[in-house]
């Protein structure tokens, strides 16, 4: 639910946009990784909402997609 709250912020969808990935896309390889992985990136997320550093944490999701993606 974290995840998927700060993807629908419009910040991260600019980012993700430009980077080449449609909200769909991301909400899909997101729903495909696991778990722990899913819980991994939620504490990214709540790290960079208490830092205020949301460029950081959208590149961590576009490298966790992108690695997704070659797997």
């Amino acid at each position: 639910e974290k995840v998927a709250n700060f993807i629908s912020q419009p910040d991260a969808r600019e980012q993700l946009k430009q980077k080449g990935l449609s909200e769909e896309e991301v909400s899909l390889r997101i729903a495909s990784i696991s778990e722990k992985e899913l819980k991994q990136l939620a504490t990214q997320v709540e790290q960079a909402r208490a830092g205020g550093d949301i460029l950081v944490t959208i590149l961590l999701i576009v490298l966790i997609i992108f690695l997704i993606k070659r797997i």
